[in-house]
């Protein structure tokens, strides 16, 4: 992308903000605007969160499964790993430490 692309992406996306009311005001007018409209806007009361030092103090966060089930286009998942090591193959270490993994992060699912 060259400098006037830049430049022209810049002036469409922020044409766009505009367009949908958001943007920062840049002129005392567009501010004075702003100021009158906020005032109108009422913010709702929202609970107060709890205090991340007591949810941990909780323990463990059980986890969650998937409702439904994934459905994965393998084929395509072997050539982007194929895409990221760039064609080359996978060492025997890497394998093993790949098989590893696996087995920890199945043994952690299940707890």
């Amino acid at each position: 992308m060259d400098k006037s692309d830049k430049i022209n992406f810049e002036e469409e996306f922020e044409k766009a903000l505009r367009s949908y009311g958001y943007g920062f005001p840049e002129t005392e007018d567009e501010v004075a605007k702003f100021e009158e409209e906020a005032d109108k806007i009422e913010i709702p009361n929202l609970p107060p969160m709890e205090n991340p030092s007591e949810i941990l103090k909780k323990g463990k966060i059980k986890k969650f499964g998937l409702t439904h089930s994934l459905r994965v286009d393998h084929s395509a998942v072997q050539n982007m790993a194929r895409a990221a090591r760039e064609g080359k193959s996978i060492s025997e270490a890497t394998k093993r430490k790949m098989i590893e993994d696996r087995k920890r992060a199945e043994e952690n699912q299940e707890d």
